[in-house]
């Protein structure tokens, strides 16, 4: 059995369908690449911020000053147009996955599933020839598999995205969720929609939406393995996507999953609607399959290496969003285990901070808002965000001793509502926070959550 599946995993396919998710993929990113360039967020995000928030490990990971950021970007822009073209790929893509990681390192402040969904495809993109297939590459040199790849190039993407749609509905297995919060306060903003709007009023529409979420992922994800419910899978897989996409305005990331769900069709379904359009409007169109070219795909000690990580890095994607169960206490409110879970659109937090700065040999104190040092969109995460909160902490007292204060001690005061919750506090208001060191354990000055969904919403 062993030897009849590792022989299945070098067995070529169609590289179309592969090729259609680079196009994609690259497209999609050229889009977010005009929207930072045209907009002015390079330099709102960039540049103009005095302090930036750091994933733990990466404190090294700075912004370039001016010129530089600005190229950087136009990096970006260049592979991941050379990536759609399938020009230069390999070099293209490799030089995009840290490209656009640094980018995603800057600052947690940005932090956004659909980037972290993007180096993860990135990765695996490394790893396959997607270039195969309909790009400049195969037109202006020989390559050795010339539109076909190994079936395990396709897999890898498949296992990956399993993986996340399972997790983004599992994760919604959960109190909040499943007694329709926060999904009734986000519909109730859109009241004023034209027919939806007056029902997304109603509590059965709320609860078809939460529950159906959850059926969607953990039954739509298997059914996408399938080929008699593919298509149904992927049609209500659209229309989910579609109606994100107006409600929450969450940028490409509906529409790179749409794509990258199109992977779970044959390898050459892009041939196959081409000659179904064409039988269907009498267009005289020629789809010619192609034959392999090259000696057939071979099981080296360089793919052995690569099928070793790839079973390292899925199951890593299957652990990191399981990791939050580690601490005690509820992962919305205390954010430990939150980020890489694929924990999206489930909570609805509000908070209001300041701290107070005590230099201990006078007793002189400073009251501080966040909003003198951080940007709308920082602040705005920092209050919801222990983590953040502890660095903004840290920043402070460097930011006072460089002002003469030996010893300060910092102090937080956040007072946070989780789903439409009674606001309570989420920091400990008497811990020195300057003396806390950061680290990847639990943190007891986060205080633990205070009060249940309001009644109204139970």
């Amino acid at each position: 059995m062993l030897t009849s599946f590792r022989a299945r995993l070098i067995e070529p396919i169609s590289a179309e369908s592969l090729a259609v998710f680079r196009m994609m993929f690259g497209g999609l990113l050229l889009v977010d690449w005009f929207r930072y360039t045209f907009f002015g967020w390079i330099d709102r995000f960039f540049v103009e911020p005095v302090f930036m928030f750091k994933y733990y490990g990466f404190e090294w990971v700075q912004t370039l000053p001016e010129p530089w950021i600005h190229i950087h970007f136009a990096l970006w822009g260049l592979t991941a147009l050379a990536v759609t073209l399938g020009l230069f790929y390999r070099i293209a893509i490799v030089a995009h996955l840290i490209i656009f990681t640094w980018l995603f390192l800057l600052d947690q402040a940005l932090y956004l599933n659909h980037f972290y969904f993007v180096i993860l495809l990135n990765i695996v993109l490394c790893l396959v020839p997607a270039h195969a297939c309909w790009s400049i590459d195969a037109k202006r040199k020989p390559l050795a598999h010339k539109g076909f790849i190994a079936r395990w190039h396709l897999l890898a993407f498949l296992y990956l995205l399993e993986i996340f749609l399972l997790y983004a509905g599992i994760v919604k297995i959960n109190h909040d969720w499943l007694n329709l919060q926060p999904l009734t306060m986000w519909l109730g903003i859109h009241s004023d929609w034209p027919i939806l709007g007056e029902l997304f009023q109603k509590t059965w529409v709320v609860a078809v939406a939460s529950y159906g979420t959850v059926i969607l992922h953990c039954l739509g994800a298997p059914l996408l393995l399938y080929r008699r419910t593919r298509m149904l899978a992927f049609i209500m897989y659209c229309s989910f996507h579609t109606m994100n996409h107006f409600l929450f305005q969450i940028g490409i990331f509906p529409w790179l999953t749409i794509g990258a769900t199109l992977l779970f069709f044959d390898p050459d379904w892009p041939s196959q609607f081409g000659r179904w359009l064409a039988a269907k409007f009498s267009l005289s169109l020629n789809f010619i399959k192609p034959t392999p070219t090259g000696s057939p795909f071979r099981e080296t000690r360089a793919i052995q290496f690569t099928w070793a990580f790839l079973a390292l890095f899925l199951l890593a994607n299957v652990l990191v969003p399981l990791r939050h169960w580690v601490y005690p206490g509820e992962v919305a409110w205390n954010e430990q285990g939150h980020r890489f879970s694929w924990r999206m659109k489930l909570r609805d937090k509000r908070g209001r901070s300041y701290f107070v700065v005590k230099d201990p040999q006078t007793n002189e104190t400073w009251k501080v808002r966040p909003h003198h040092y951080l940007s709308h969109k920082q602040s705005h995460k920092m209050n919801i965000s222990p983590d953040m909160i502890l660095q903004f902490a840290h920043f402070l007292a460097e930011e006072y001793r460089s002002k003469g204060v030996q010893s300060p001690e910092v102090y937080a005061h956040v007072r946070m509502s989780l789903n439409g919750r009674r606001p309570s506090l989420l920091i400990d208001p008497e811990r020195n926070l300057s003396q806390v060191t950061r680290h990847l354990g639990h943190n007891d000055w986060i205080l633990p959550l205070k009060w249940p969904l309001r009644r109204e919403y139970l």
